[in-house]
Parts: C-alpha cells; sequence; structure tokens
C-alpha cells in the first residue's frame, strides 16, 4: 500500500514523481519481475540522491510465491 510503480524506462521521466521520496532520505525498495533488472534503476536513484536503495531478492515472482501479501487497484 502506498507504494509508485515507474517502470524503468520512464524512471528518468518521472523524477517530479520521485523527488518527495528522495529528498525525504527514506528507505527504498525497488522491485521487478524476478530481480534482475531492478539494479539499473538502483543506480539512477543513487545518482538522483536517494540514500538508501534496496533491490527486493528474487523480485515480484519469489515475493509471490513465499506467500508474501500483495495488494493492488
Amino acid at each position: 500500500a502506498g507504494s509508485v510503480n515507474i517502470p524503468l524506462k520512464l524512471i528518468r521521466k518521472y523524477d517530479h514523481v520521485l523527488l518527495g521520496v528522495l529528498d525525504s532520505g527514506k528507505k527504498i525498495v525497488i522491485c521487478c519481475d524476478d530481480g534482475s533488472s531492478c539494479w539499473g534503476a538502483r543506480d539512477i536513484l543513487l545518482e538522483r540522491g536517494a540514500k538508501e536503495v534496496l533491490c527486493l531478492k528474487g523480485g515480484m515472482k519469489e515475493w509471490i510465491s513465499s506467500g508474501s501479501m500483495v495488494i493492488s487497484d
């Protein structure tokens, strides 16, 4: 709940959405389908000033298969 979903190819375009989070000093967790492509987004956010950016190991596939909760609209 409360997460923001921005595809990697659009992450530079949506800086205005990210600015409040980047400036807040809050921990940011990046996730993708299988955990393999979150590193590019992580690097971009660190370049933009984020302090702590983590990648969800195994991505959403592992999250769902472990039985963890998913909230969607």
